[in-house]
């Protein structure tokens, strides 16, 4: 966003890495991994939000960012909760398009060139396909660790089994 002149986008990005670095520790080195879940969510939600308003609405990448958040909170909250966060993302989109839509002079930031643009919303997509890419990985890495250790404790108990019943035949 720096090298596109898009400044107020740029230190917003700033913000969003230090914060989320802040919650990352808070997470990993204090163990307070459902707070830190849960204000993460809330401020990227609101950075979106803002940054919506100030890097041309729909005209921007903010909504693409959006569902790239939408999958990664349906990826890393709770399943008690994710229809909750689902709901508030979803909510948000659809109160952009509609504050855009009956208000369209709150919205800013107008690319002074169509490149600049284009590099916004392809910079902005490649982040959205990294982040979903990451996600995607680590599910299915969390999903086949899963079904190995199903697997190993399967034939752990098909051993177990068949030692009983050679315990029983002797028996009898």
């Amino acid at each position: 966003n720096f090298a596109l002149d898009l400044p107020f986008s740029a230190w917003l990005s700033v913000a969003a890495l230090v914060i989320q670095s802040l919650l990352y520790y808070l997470s990993r080195f204090l163990n307070k991994t459902k707070q830190s879940r849960i204000l993460s969510i809330v401020i990227i939600h609101i950075i979106i939000t803002v940054n919506y308003f100030f890097n041309s609405g729909t005209g921007g990448p903010s909504l693409l960012l959006l569902l790239a958040v939408f999958f990664l909170v349906v990826a890393v909250a709770d399943p008690k909760t994710y229809k909750y966060w689902v709901a508030l993302n979803v909510l948000i989109a659809l109160g952009l398009l509609s504050c855009e839509y009956f208000y369209p002079t709150t919205i800013q930031g107008q690319y002074v060139s169509p490149s600049i643009k284009y590099g916004d919303l392809a910079s902005s997509y490649c982040l959205c396909s990294l982040t979903i890419l990451t996600g995607l990985l680590y599910l299915k890495s969390n999903y086949y660790q899963s079904q190995r250790l199903l697997h190993s404790k399967a034939e752990d108990l098909e051993k177990i089994n068949q030692t009983k019943n050679r315990m029983f035949s002797i028996i009898s």
